[in-house]
């Protein structure tokens, strides 16, 4: 069973490292990156449907093919937008990424599951006819996963050059049955792959930035981060978003002149986000001030045009969330630099908990200012909506809004009111020098009319944007398709209750489907448990980046917790039933057991859980959806293996493609339309009525 070991373990990091780079090049997001799960998923399911008894690749031939197919799927991931002049920051359809996913994930995922069947029949070929323990080889591949998944977060997710990992295709050598020449030829091979990509690894890099110098290129556990130079203009790239350029200095001197203007005796100062040279400098003009930067992301020591110290700076390497809470310091301005909700990650610093969380901070006469994309002029209805959604959100938390429009629209947001003249006469007694921002250029952007223009726009039926409800995230994804699809127009209110009716109607439907059939489908309740495990594992991820920001960083060991829960959970039916007769009922118990953890899992949703005892907890939520996943496979095997027109051959690939195809189709619904348009409360009792229709007839 040691080749299912090593085959999860690699399968893992290949896994892992291929979501990473898929999602900062192309998809930028992590709903994204829960569709290229799906993909994975899909693929393995297919391959093990698709997989005959005829050989058609040694189990050597895999090892290679695995090493190689890994490596092209990175290089793709980092060329697919250049093939179409996509700059590396620049969004892209949901089309686009939904074919890059499949062309950078399926392939490696056929592999997996197409290994995963051959290997399956070899073993159980070697097995004794009485002995055959068809659920187990699902059981040490999850191990492998478990073990691969700790080792990625705690010392792998820092990698540099991704292409480095082909190598791992050697460990399958060691395992697989052949001559001692046949191991040294696929042996060379693996290391000739290895070799060749790795050490083209910047050429590739060079091509993704349009042929830009790549002046520094460093891996950390929260993504990569890219320095470059064109046309003597320099850029730098922070989790595959552009953080900064050579060239922001006006939009720098405007937005920290402008904010630090909206208050009028400044002694403290937090600022949340990345702080970069350019920013601190401005900063700096003002003497006096303590200023405190909070980042997710450690500052690197080498980039000093982009990062630099400041005297009366104070730095600190923390989730800003989770900062604010535990800090009990109040400060007269805080500055958020965020980019706008593209992502989970970001959109968490735009609801309205934390909203109130930087209220409780702030000085009775502070104010918080931010930007968000808009236009100055004309508003479209995407950008309506999503700065509806934005101000209705700060409007909950905050007496007092003022926003100044512009391609970049500041909102100051404060307990005491704040205006324009207020503004005006702060910046001239401050008698700050900036040569690109004048009190002419303030009072331009202070003008009433089109101040008024957007307020006027503002739509206060658009709901407000919380942790549970991510419809920020969704307004400025819309926001973005417009660009590919400008026909593209979505009234979410009534979409949700689309959504909600059909999903009714669904399980009428397969409610009546059931009962009227004289026995339970062991396929089909493969599939519902493969639907229920990454339905619940989707809301995992939501969590956990909630609480912490740092998914991609820690998704190995929650993917991890998952797989070796599947493990341990693959053998508690045989070591609590034993030699029992099985029953259809022990399978309804179980119903009743994931139906008893989606209640535990929407208890502590609600319950606002954060910091490390979050993670912790959510972690341990991973491994329990796993547990019952993989009680459910050996519970499934063993009512399967009592019908006796069944070849034992095929039970575990079988088991395997039901399983995968529900997971598939649960990565979808709940990464598309369930999470992002009906919230986290709503996914659970979808999950709850799919676990009771499907449950009923195992306790009839």
């Amino acid at each position: 069973m040691i080749i299912f070991i090593i085959l999860g373990f690699v399968s893992s990091i290949f896994q892992l490292t291929l979501l990473r780079e898929f999602t900062f090049s192309i998809a930028k997001n992590e709903l994204s990156l829960i569709v290229a799960i799906g993909i994975w998923i899909a693929s393995c399911s297919l391959a093990s449907f698709l997989r005959t008894k005829k050989v058609f690749i040694s189990n050597l031939g895999l090892a290679v093919l695995l090493s190689l197919g890994f490596g092209a799927c990175v290089c793709l991931a980092h060329l697919a937008k250049s093939l179409f002049a996509f700059n590396y920051y620049e969004s892209v359809s949901v089309l686009f990424a939904l074919g890059a996913g499949f062309l950078i994930m399926a392939p490696m995922g056929f592999l997996t599951g197409y290994a995963f069947s051959q290997f399956n029949e070899d073993e159980i070929r070697k097995e004794d006819e009485n002995t055959k323990h068809v659920s187990h080889p699902f059981a040490y591949e999850a191990l492998g996963v478990l073990a691969g998944g700790i080792l990625f977060t705690l010392a792998l997710s820092f990698f540099t050059n991704p292409l480095s990992f082909c190598a791992l295709g050697l460990l399958f050598i060691p395992a697989i049955k052949a001559t001692s020449k046949q191991k040294l030829v696929a042996t060379l091979l693996i290391m000739a792959v290895s070799v060749v990509f790795s050490q083209n690894y910047q050429t590739i890099l060079k091509k993704e930035f349009q042929d830009a110098r790549i002046v520094s290129y460093q891996g950390s556990a929260l993504g990569p981060l890219i320095a470059t130079e064109k046309n003597n203009t320099r850029a730098l790239y922070v989790n595959g978003t552009l953080a900064a350029t050579s060239e922001d200095k006006e939009t720098d001197e405007t937005f920290i002149h402008t904010a630090f203007s909206t208050v009028k005796k400044i002694s403290a100062v937090l600022w949340v986000g990345p702080c970069f040279t350019s920013q601190l400098e401005e900063m700096e003009k003002y003497p006096g001030i303590s200023i405190t930067c909070v980042d997710l992301n450690p500052r690197p020591q080498n980039l000093p045009s982009f990062y630099a110290s400041g005297k009366n700076v104070h730095y600190v390497t923390e989730d800003p969330r989770r900062f604010l809470k535990k800090n009990k310091n109040s400060y007269d301005l805080i500055v958020m630099n965020i980019p706008a909700p593209s992502a989970l990650g970001f959109n968490r610093f735009f609801t309205l908990e934390f909203f109130n969380k930087i209220k409780d901070r702030l000085s009775p006469d502070g104010t918080f200012v931010f930007a968000i994309p808009s236009k100055r002029d004309i508003l479209s209805p995407s950008i309506k909506n999503f700065s509806s959604c934005i101000l209705n959100t700060l409007e909950q938390v905050f007496p007092s809004r003022f926003i100044i429009p512009s391609d970049s629209m500041m909102i100051v947001s404060s307990r005491q009111p704040v205006s324009a003249q207020g503004l005006m006469e702060n910046f001239e007694k401050n008698q700050i020098k900036a040569p690109f921002f004048t009190s002419f250029h303030l009072k331009d952007a202070l003008d009433a009319e089109k101040k008024d223009y957007i307020l006027k726009n503002i739509n206060h039926d658009i709901p407000i944007n919380t942790d549970l409800k991510p419809y920020g995230f969704v307004y400025y994804l819309l926001l973005e398709q417009v660009k590919f699809f400008p026909p593209l127009s979505l009234a979410l209110k009534p979409f949700k209750k689309q959504i909600l009716a059909g999903v009714l109607c669904v399980l009428v439907v397969m409610g009546f489907w059931i009962a009227r059939r004289k026995e339970l489908s062991m396929p089909l309740c493969a599939g519902i448990f493969g639907f229920c495990s990454i339905g619940a594992s989707a809301i995992v991820y939501f969590i956990f980046q909630l609480i912490s920001g740092a998914l991609f960083w820690k998704l190995g060991i929650v993917v991890g917790l998952f797989m070796g829960g599947l493990g341990a959970g693959v053998f508690i039916p045989d070591v609590v039933l034993k030699k029992e007769e099985m029953k259809l009922k022990y399978l309804g118990w179980l119903f009743l057991l994931w139906l008893a953890l989606c209640l535990e899992m929407f208890t502590w949703a609600n319950g606002r859980l954060s910091g490390f005892l979050g993670e912790i907890v959510w972690a341990g939520f991973s491994f329990e959806c796993g547990l019952v996943t993989g009680a459910g496979y050996t519970l499934i095997v063993r009512l399967w293996q009592k019908k006796t027109d069944v070849n034992l051959t095929s039970i575990a690939p079988m088991i395997y493609a039901a399983d995968l195809a529900g997971a598939f189709l649960g990565t979808l619904l709940f990464s598309t339309l369930f999470i992002p348009f009906l919230g986290i409360d709503l996914c659970f009792l979808i999950l709850a009525g799919t676990l009771v229709v499907a449950g009923l007839k195992s306790l009839a």
